[in-house]
């Protein structure tokens, strides 16, 4: 129908909103769990047919970390400030990991994206 604001329809039929924040985003996904049906898996052993087929597809009980504060006085502030600068991809990873290596690791990913994005020359086809 062409009309953006309704590409996202959860399964119970409401739609989420153009403007959907990041637990929203999240309620979606866990709302379209693999059926066994349409699964694409082979359960061909005890293991994967009691720990996957058998089991919950979306476990209700894990609720994934939206956002992190930053404590001043927490002693790896000063540190992540040092190698994070304003990346906040590495500033979460590292206040949710607890991990200066873990955000270092986040920053080089995403100057590395970055840096292959904004080289991407577009692709002219004749076909």
């Amino acid at each position: 129908n062409n009309d953006p604001a309704d590409d996202f329809v959860f399964r119970n039929g409401t739609v989420l909103p153009v403007n959907a924040n990041a637990e929203q985003l999240f309620e979606f996904g866990a709302s379209w769990p693999i059926e066994n049906a349409t699964s694409l898996f082979t359960y061909d052993s005890e293991f994967l047919l009691t720990d996957y087929y058998h089991a919950l597809k979306h476990d209700p009980g894990f609720i994934p970390v939206f956002s992190v504060k930053e404590d001043p006085s927490d002693p790896l502030n000063s540190v992540m400030k040092e190698v994070c600068d304003s990346d906040l991809y590495c500033i979460f990873d590292t206040l949710t990991v607890r991990s200066i290596q873990a955000g270092n690791a986040t920053k080089t990913a995403h100057q590395s994206h970055e840096t292959l994005n904004k080289h991407l020359q577009p692709v002219v086809s004749c076909g």
